[in-house]
């Protein structure tokens, strides 16, 4: 769960939705207890699919920000995946057109 503060924000507005259109009783039958489920699998899976879908992919190189972030923050950081990230980098300078346009 790299992306914490969407699923925080998500889950905000998601609880705030839920008591606007219930007010703050606890389901009681059987449609209000199914309506809750599904709401819960509902940010469930948007929550998977988030993080999924967001920020690099197993086995992209960490990138410049992230290396800086992970140091700063104290995170280890292998060898190996600096070079990478190094290695990534002259790549795509290479294919950059001169002048950076």
């Amino acid at each position: 769960m790299g992306n914490w503060r969407t699923l925080i924000a998500g889950l905000c507005v998601a609880v705030a939705q839920y008591l606007q259109q219930n007010g703050m009783q606890i389901p009681n039958d059987r449609k209000g207890f199914g309506s809750l489920v599904v709401g819960v699998l509902v940010i469930w899976w948007a929550a998977v699919q988030k993080d999924a879908a967001t920020g690099s992919q197993p086995g992209d190189p960490p990138t410049k920000a992230r290396i800086a972030g992970a140091l700063k923050h104290g995170d280890y950081v292998a060898p190996e995946e600096i070079q990478k990230s190094i290695d990534a980098s002259q790549a795509v300078d290479q294919l950059a057109p001169p002048g950076g346009g």
